[in-house]
């Protein structure tokens, strides 16, 4: 049985488009939500490059090559 606001919503917005079913509207959220978390947290800064080994450390007074 459909509740009163059911019957007396139209089957179109007052834009002339078509309604957006429960499982529209809840797929719409979902992906706003994705696009505001991708812009409020930035990607992280890029990993530091690996040292390369036996270039790393020094010692002091040691000869250079």
């Amino acid at each position: 049985m459909r509740t009163r606001a059911e019957r007396k919503a139209p089957d179109r917005a007052p834009s002339g488009r078509p309604r957006l079913t429960d499982e529209e509207f809840r797929r719409l959220l979902e992906e706003a939500r994705a696009e505001v978390r991708r812009r409020s947290f930035a990607a992280p800064p890029p990993a530091e490059p690996a040292p390369v080994p036996g270039t790393g450390h020094v010692e002091p007074g040691a000869a250079a090559h």
